[in-house]
C-alpha cells in the first residue's frame, strides 16, 4: 500500500508538461490591428492623434472582439471647427478618451455584411450607438471588416429626454404639448 502511494505521489511530482508542438500547429496573426489601421492610413492621422492623447493606442493594439468606428480627417476637422478648437492638441485629454470610447464597441464584432439599414448597439460608454447605412456598406477599397470609417466624429449624447424635447420642441410640437400638459415632461 505504501509503495503504491509513494509511486502515485512520485509520478505527480516528477512529470512535466510538454509544450513542444508541431510547426504546423503554430498560428501567427498577419492582419492589421486597429492601431495599425490608424497608423497605416494618412486619412486617419487626426483620429490617430486623438487615440494617442487618450492613451488607448495600446488597447487598440491588443487582440479582442471589438468593432471600431473612427472618423476620417475631414470629420475630425469639422468637429474641431464646430467646437472652436484649433487642433487636436487643444482637446482636453478627457474629451479624447470619451471620443475614442464613443466609437468603440467591445465584445462585439460587426462585419459590414452583417449590417442592417438601422441598428443599435452599445459603445464603451454603455450608451446606444445607432448605425444607419444606405445599404452600400463596403467602401471604395472593398474593405469589409471590424474597422468602419465614418465621416464625422461620433459624439455621445448624455442629455435626458426631457431636455432634448425642451431644446427641440418645435420639431415635436404635439408630443411636447402632450407631455407638458400631463406633467410628464418634468
Amino acid at each position: 500500500m505504501c509503495t503504491v502511494l509513494l509511486l502515485t505521489v512520485q509520478m505527480s511530482l516528477f512529470t512535466s508538461c510538454n509544450d513542444d508542438l508541431a510547426a504546423d500547429s503554430y498560428y501567427t496573426f498577419t492582419g492589421e490591428m486597429m492601431s495599425d489601421f490608424l497608423k497605416n492610413r494618412e486619412d486617419f492621422s487626426l483620429f490617430k492623434r486623438i487615440v494617442e492623447r487618450a492613451g488607448e493606442m495600446d488597447f487598440l493594439s491588443s487582440r479582442g472582439s471589438r468593432t471600431f468606428y473612427p472618423a476620417v480627417n475631414s470629420g475630425v476637422e469639422s468637429f474641431l471647427k464646430e467646437r472652436g478648437y484649433a487642433s487636436v492638441e487643444d482637446l482636453p485629454v478627457e474629451l479624447c478618451d470619451t471620443l475614442v470610447k464613443a466609437c468603440l464597441v467591445d465584445n462585439s464584432i460587426k462585419y459590414t455584411y452583417n449590417f442592417s439599414e438601422t441598428e443599435q448597439i452599445n459603445n464603451e460608454l454603455d450608451l446606444p450607438l445607432i448605425i444607419v447605412t444606405n445599404g452600400d456598406t463596403v467602401d471604395a477599397n472593398g474593405m469589409n471588416g471590424v474597422v468602419h470609417p465614418v465621416d464625422r466624429v461620433l459624439i455621445p449624447n448624455t442629455s435626458l429626454g426631457s431636455s432634448l424635447l425642451d431644446d427641440n420642441h418645435d420639431e415635436f410640437t404635439i408630443y411636447y404639448e402632450a407631455l407638458s400638459r400631463t406633467g410628464l415632461l418634468d
